[in-house]
């Protein structure tokens, strides 16, 4: 298997291309907020939507997502909670909802109770 031109590229100017970085974020710190409080926005949209479509797998309730919650089903996989990682990138955040079902806040609660 080859390796791209654009890796070979960043794994020998992996140092120039953090520096550069650094730079923009620091010298455009508006631009960098603006865009990550939309990428945050979108990425809530996103949680709500899915919550929505998806409705507690238990009891089918799907009225309101602030309701709706992401039960890890393997907690050892966890690696941070969903709602925590609205600020992350889709591919990171798919990745942990992938590892989660939709319950409800009551459902939820009797889960974890069994589980103990």
């Amino acid at each position: 298997m080859s390796v791209s031109y654009s890796k070979l590229y960043y794994q020998f100017h992996k140092e120039r291309i953090k520096q550069r970085n650094i730079e923009y974020r620091n010298n455009n710190k508006d631009k960098v907020k603006k865009w990550r409080q939309k990428r945050s926005q979108i990425n809530l949209n996103y949680i709500r939507d899915l919550k929505m479509v998806s409705g507690c797998i238990q009891c089918g309730y799907n009225d309101n997502p602030h309701v709706l919650q992401f039960d890890h089903i393997n907690p050892k996989t966890k690696f941070r909670e969903v709602s925590s990682m609205v600020g992350y990138g889709r591919k990171k955040l798919d990745e942990e909802i992938a590892k989660c079902q939709i319950l409800c806040a009551n459902c939820h609660i009797v889960k974890t109770l069994e589980e103990q």
